[in-house]
């Protein structure tokens, strides 16, 4: 039998402001490397093109050194095509009509 061993990934993300309340900045910590591939959500892709001049990344380089990448860079990348965009997961839920009359095949 082999073990399989689960990577436990850290991921965080916390917002900067003024002493007025103003946003300074938006950044995602994770652990993990972009030539690797990195997994983020919807609402955190959505936010960085929203607000690219406000949000940030920092994940490790290939060194394993902390790499910041501003929203701006990731969002002029993409369009350049030096990094794409796939759809990772999916979220499948059953419609109420059809679980009434489901029987679970």
């Amino acid at each position: 039998m082999r073990a399989s061993f689960l990577s436990l990934v850290l991921c965080l993300a916390t917002a900067g402001h003024r002493a007025n309340g103003e946003l300074i900045k938006r950044l995602w910590v994770c652990e993990q490397r972009l030539s690797r591939g990195i997994e983020v959500a919807h609402d955190l892709w959505q936010t960085i093109k929203d607000a690219p001049e406000e949000t940030a990344v920092v994940l490790l380089g290939e060194d394993h050194a902390a790499n910041a990448l501003s929203g701006t860079q990731l969002v002029e990348q993409r369009k350049a095509g030096t990094i794409t965009l796939f759809p990772a997961r999916y979220r499948l839920v059953i419609t109420e009509s059809a679980s009434t009359g489901a029987n679970g095949a």
